[in-house]
């Protein structure tokens, strides 16, 4: 004989979900937003502020960084600590640009350089 244990786990038989019945039958709605979404959307709004005097719009996760970047000038090491890593990956994405730049500078040279002897040589032959 088993025994109907009522409670916190275990409510009465006749409220338990029936086999194959869904305890959310209408699922999330359509448009509903997760917390990523709220929060992209409090940090994309622009707020005014001023600036060297001056009034500017900027979206708040800018704003964010600016504190940051302003705290870890007056020397709060937390801060430091938290920008330094990104410092140091923006320059490097800043380099590898850079390289990338250079190489399509040297092998474009290189063509125009092999079209112009093309050219010559065609140009002498006529």
């Amino acid at each position: 004989m088993t025994k109907n244990f009522v409670g916190h786990p275990m409510p009465p038989i006749e409220h338990r979900f029936k086999k194959g019945q869904s305890g959310n039958p209408n699922g999330r709605p359509k448009g509903a937003k997760n917390v990523y979404k709220i929060l992209d959307d409090i940090l994309s709004k622009r707020v005014q502020l001023v600036q060297d005097g001056r009034n500017i719009k900027l979206d708040r996760r800018t704003i964010i960084l600016l504190q940051a970047v302003q705290s870890a000038m007056k020397g709060n090491n937390k801060s430091i600590q938290t920008l330094l890593p990104h410092m140091l990956a923006v320059d490097e994405r800043k380099e590898a640009i850079r390289n990338t730049h250079e190489m399509l500078t040297t092998d474009d040279a290189a063509i125009i350089e092999q079209f112009l002897k093309d050219n010559q040589y065609d140009e002498q032959s006529n």
